[in-house]
């Protein structure tokens, strides 16, 4: 039987071989406390999170954004003169220079300072029947000219069309009535 004394020296033994490993592990390529502690840690904190934290700072104000209201607007109404249909007072940037009344309901937009991307028609209820229709056509959005509006007004290309259809004519057979209406371009 061992005695006390040796069995004192051997616990000692094993405890400094054990330390021993403990500091000469990291130095041979083994894992050391430290890693063993975050793998632990890590393992043991998975998939769970703590209180939220204080809300951070306000952002700094951004950019102004762009201008919202449409590039072009104009009421238009037809009173005898195809060149003469533009309510100057409710209008901004179309005029008549820019208005060409070709035939009933057919109204050509030439000549703005932009191309056009969207165009915007609304009837005037209090002068047309309850039956009209709108329709219009961006030429530059549609890539394609209609043919409706004629290149040779001795106001440039045609960039917007509005027809103005009564009583709801099938397509292909647009009577076309002059009822007034407004228009905003972007």
């Amino acid at each position: 039987m061992f005695s006390r004394a040796k069995a004192r020296y051997l616990a000692t033994a094993v405890a400094a071989v054990a330390i021993a490993m403990l500091v000469v592990s990291p130095a041979i390529g083994g894992p050391s406390l430290k890693s063993l502690v975050k793998k632990e840690v890590a393992k043991q904190l998975r998939g769970k999170s703590g209180p939220q934290g204080p809300p951070g700072a306000p952002g700094a104000p951004g950019a102004p954004g762009a201008d919202a209201n449409p590039r072009a607007f104009a009421s238009i109404s037809y009173a005898g003169n195809a060149d003469n249909v533009v309510k100057e007072a409710g209008s901004s940037v179309i005029t008549d220079a820019n208005v060409h009344r070709q035939g009933a309901g057919l109204y050509c937009i030439y000549g703005l300072p932009f191309t056009p991307r969207n165009a915007q028609a609304t009837l005037n209820l209090v002068g047309s029947g309850a039956a009209d229709e709108v329709y219009v056509y961006v030429v530059a959005a549609e890539g394609v000219d209609s043919a409706d509006c004629p290149n040779d007004t001795g106001k440039g290309t045609e960039q917007v069309e509005v027809f103005v259809d009564d009583n709801g004519d099938p397509l292909g057979s647009f009577a076309g009535t002059d009822a007034p209406f407004y228009l905003t371009i972007d």
